[in-house]
């Protein structure tokens, strides 16, 4: 495990090239449209690597909406081409994930490496298996006093030499409003425990808070087939 955490810690400095935009960033057109419960969406390049991001504002604190991204095996439930996600260990804040995705007709399976910050950040790649490349993270803000939080996706993929960026980014583009507009509907269809000196409101609950790192995690589940 020292190994591992060690690997991490080298990958993440590679990370500060891949800065994650608050919502005070956001110009005021965008601000209004994220209010408004709008996702944006966008495009860019760093190191010659294409990056799609999506963002959008949940009614929700961030501890909420932590504990649905951290509960691994449910997110299935809103990527809609991910079929499969496994928890194969957690320790300290290093998740190892197995993962089958259906695209262009082709099954592929992969093993992701997520590296939790809590409660801002989810720094996750492709560790082995099937496509070229995978990086990105997932950023929690919180915004107006910590009622709400901004919610942003970032992921460059590579599939490999056969499939172009072209045609990633635009299936991307497609998919990324109905993945946060997912996360939204799935937080708002739960019932949270209520807040100290108030009453218990709908909105999910069913996922833990997340553990502190260094602190361990539940049990790692069985690997795919």
């Amino acid at each position: 495990m020292r190994t591992l955490c060690c690997a991490a810690s080298a990958w993440l400095m590679t990370l500060a090239i891949l800065p994650a935009k608050p919502f005070l960033e956001f110009t005021p057109e965008e601000q209004t449209r994220l209010l408004a419960g709008e996702p944006l969406l966008w495009e860019d390049r760093t190191e010659n690597r294409r990056f799609t991001t999506a963002a959008i504002l949940l009614n929700h604190p961030v501890e909420q909406v932590w504990a649905l991204i951290d509960e691994k095996e449910a997110m299935p439930s809103f990527i809609a081409n991910l079929r499969q996600a496994q928890l194969l260990s957690r320790e300290a804040n290093i998740c190892l994930i197995a993962q089958q995705t259906e695209a262009a007709g082709r099954t592929f399976n992969y093993v992701m490496e997520h590296v939790l910050t809590p409660p801002q950040r989810v720094d996750f790649r492709r560790l082995r298996g099937d496509f070229r490349h995978i990086e990105g993270y997932w950023f929690f803000d919180p915004v107006e006093e910590g009622r709400k939080t901004l919610l942003v996706y970032r992921l460059h993929l590579d599939p490999g030499a056969l499939v172009p960026q072209n045609f990633v980014i635009g299936s991307q583009m497609k998919a990324f409003p109905l993945i946060m507009t997912s996360i939204r509907d799935k937080l708002a269809s739960q019932v949270w425990p209520p807040a100290p000196g108030t009453s218990q409101t709908v909105g999910p609950a069913s996922t833990p808070a997340p553990s502190p790192a260094g602190s361990p995690g539940p049990s790692a589940g069985q690997k795919l087939p």
